[in-house]
Formats: C-alpha cells, sequence, structure tokens
C-alpha cells in the first residue's frame, strides 16, 4: 500500500489590494474665484433617495431572515447526518464482532438468548453406586437396540458430506431465520478437519470448535472459533492418549464450566452439539445433570444433538463406573426432551471392539452407536411463535 502524502495546506496568494496614493493636486490650497460655485440644481429627485431606503431595509432583513433559515436548516441536516452516521458506524461494528466471534471484549460472544421458558428442574432421587451400575447397564442395551424415544422426523434427516453425521434441519435454518436468536453450534472433536464443523460454518452458524488433541488457530475459518479444550472426565485422568486420536494436551473443563467462559451462561439456546470426542460424552451428560441439580436451574436449551455413544474399553468404557455414568445419558435425554432422528451401528477399528465383560450381551465387535437428536421441540416451537 503507498502511503498516503502529506496533506499540503496551499497558502492564498491574493495580493494585498493597492489603496492608491491621493493626487498631489488634491494637497494644494484651493484657490479662490471671483465666480461663486454653480449651487447643484434643485431637484425632486432628493426625496426619492429618502424613499428607497426603507425598501433596502427591508431586503436586506429579508436577506438576514432567508440566510438565518438556510443556516438553521443547515445546522438541523448536519445534525441528523451526524447521529445517522453514529448509529451506521454502531450497527457495523456490532456486525464486524459478531463475526470475529465477539461484541463484548470481556465475553467471547453474546449472541442473544433464546427467549423461552424452561420446566423447572425437579429434585432426582439419590440412587446408590449398585442402583445406577444397574441402570447405566440397561441403558447401554437401550442405545444399542435403538430404543430411545423416536422423533415423528425419524429417517428424514440431512447427511453432511463426507461425513457420518445426520441431523434434523428444522432447528438450525429456523435459528438462521431468526435475527435475534442466532446459530450457535458446538462441536467436539475436530481432529485436523471436520466435516460437521465446516457444514454449519457455511450455514452461516457461529461455531465453537474444540479439541484438546490439536492445535489450531483461534479464529480458525470463516465463522469458527477453536478452543483446545477437551470435556473433563472427574473420575477419569486427563492423560488420556490413543494410538490413533493422539494425546490430550489441552485444558479439560466441565460443559457448564466452557458455557460460562465463553459468557453463553445467560440461558440461550445451543442451536446444535455435536460429541465426537472418544468417551467424553458420558462426563458431559453427567455434569450437565449434577449442574442442574446443584444449581436448580436448567442447563441452556439443545435443539440438535449429534454424539456417538462409545462401549469399548480403549474409548472410555474402561470399569463399572463408566458403565454408571451412563445413566445420565438417559437423564440427560429426558431432561432435554429428546427424540432420535437418526442411528447408525460404527464398529469401529478393529482394534476398539473390545467391551466390558459386566457388557457381554451387547452386540460384540461394535465400538460405538451414532446418534442424531432432535431436542427441546417445545422451547423450539416457543422460538418460532415469537
Amino acid at each position: 500500500m503507498k502511503a498516503r502524502s502529506p496533506r499540503q495546506t496551499v497558502a492564498s496568494n491574493d495580493g494585498v489590494r493597492n489603496r492608491g496614493v491621493q493626487d498631489d493636486t488634491n494637497l494644494l490650497p484651493a484657490t479662490t474665484s471671483s465666480t461663486s460655485p454653480t449651487p447643484p440644481p434643485s431637484t425632486s429627485s432628493g426625496t426619492t433617495t429618502d424613499k428607497m431606503l426603507p425598501g433596502k431595509l427591508l431586503i436586506s432583513l429579508w436577506n438576514r431572515i432567508k440566510s438565518t433559515k438556510l443556516m438553521a436548516c443547515l445546522i438541523i441536516s448536519l445534525l441528523i447526518l451526524y447521529i445517522a452516521g453514529g448509529m451506521r458506524t454502531t450497527t457495523m461494528q456490532g456486525q464486524a464482532l459478531r463475526a470475529a466471534g465477539t461484541t463484548n471484549p470481556s465475553r467471547s460472544d453474546t449472541t442473544t438468548k433464546a427467549k423461552v421458558l424452561l420446566e423447572p428442574v425437579e429434585p432426582l432421587p439419590k440412587l446408590s453406586s449398585e442402583e445406577r451400575f444397574e441402570k447405566g447397564k440397561e441403558f447401554t442395551f437401550t442405545i444399542s437396540a435403538n430404543n430411545i424415544s423416536k422423533s415423528e422426523n425419524f429417517g428424514n434427516v440431512f447427511d453432511i458430506p463426507n461425513s457420518e453425521w445426520h441431523l434434523d434441519m428444522q432447528a438450525i435454518d429456523q435459528a438462521l431465520k431468526d435475527k435475534g436468536q442466532g446459530c450457535l453450534v458446538y462441536s467436539f472433536g475436530i481432529a485436523q478437519d471436520d466435516p460437521y464443523t465446516n457444514f454449519m460454518a457455511m450455514k452461516g452458524c457461529q461455531v465453537y470448535a474444540f479439541d484438546p488433541t490439536v492445535r489450531h488457530p483461534y479464529k480458525w475459518k470463516d465463522n469458527v472459533l477453536f478452543h483446545p479444550w477437551g470435556i473433563r472426565n472427574s473420575a477419569k485422568p486427563s492423560n488420556w492418549t490413543h494410538s490413533k486420536y493422539g494425546n490430550v494436551t489441552g485444558s479439560l473443563f466441565s460443559l457448564p464450566e466452557i458455557v460460562k467462559k465463553l459468557g453463553h451462561d445467560d440461558g440461550r439456546a445451543i442451536t446444535a452439539l455435536k460429541f465426537d470426542c472418544e468417551g467424553c460424552e458420558y462426563g458431559a451428560f453427567k455434569d450437565i445433570v449434577e449442574y442442574e441439580q446443584e444449581t436448580g436451574k436448567r442447563f441452556n436449551p439443545i435443539f440438535s444433538l449429534n454424539t456417538e455413544f462409545h462401549m469399548s474399553t480403549t474409548l472410555g468404557m474402561t470399569d463399572v463406573e463408566d458403565i454408571a455414568t451412563v445413566h445420565y445419558a438417559k437423564l440427560f435425554l429426558e431432561s432435554q426432551k429428546c427424540e432420535t432422528v437418526y442411528f447408525r451401528i460404527n464398529k469401529g477399528f478393529r482394534w476398539d471392539r473390545t467391551i466390558l465383560k459386566e457388557l457381554k450381551k451387547l452386540p460384540q465387535h461394535v465400538c460405538c452407536y451414532e446418534y442424531g437428536f432432535s431436542c427441546s421441540v417445545s422451547a423450539l416451537k416457543q422460538i418460532e411463535s415469537n
């Protein structure tokens, strides 16, 4: 880019006007004459000049009034332009900040929260470890048999190109139409690239991408902000490793902690949430249920959920406590009123097909079950009616 030349100030070259030197003859003493100067002829035009003076005054006064009106109009016009320009600048700044993922320097995003009325949190009965284990084990069978409550739109889903993800587009399309709500997406598990994240960003959603095993720039792509964060499983160490998926090098947090760190803990809706984090989903569901029970507040409504339920010992299902944690997935799905829109069995890599003996009634040599859910339908209908 060329450097701008300094602004040059050009001085006026107008010369000072010559006042003129009086003629020397005017300085000579007046000479006397025997002839008296002839008096000016008497004429009636003298009175005409006096009569024109009021007219000139009126014209001058009118010009002043007209000039004052013009000046007032000019000032008012400039004032209107100034106010309008300030409002346009503010709007453009807001749009630019939203495009960058933040409208408040102290918060990562201030997308307007959903104006929905959520049902109050009901206290859950206290369960012993054995009871939670039995309930968790029972729900693993429900997962594997595709027996989670189904939506009337089951099978009527959009297939994201070049991916295993399928979703009901109703919530995404509605969020994109609603300028107040906005489309907010959380995508956990992205590796070096992720078709789900790319698709949501291309649609115009603000996507937050998370993976503690890789590094990307914060402003990774258009409409995508990256954090090297993962979901913390309080019952497991953070030094998880996998021959295919890498090592955990980023920070781990609960999902409610992440929502708070991003400034989204004001009840706004998460339009779409995707878990592909090799067993972290159960810890996430557990943290959300416990958050609601401890605070008495509903977690953010979620409209679209895609997740893999992992059953392999190499992908997080390592002991009976992990089996017990599956019970929280059931509680979460019930709390968010999720209904199945898509189901698929994923056998996974050969080395990821070993399951615990306590789950021997599950289909063998299968690592994972992929689900797509449509959730918080009643909350979504509230937004549609607003």
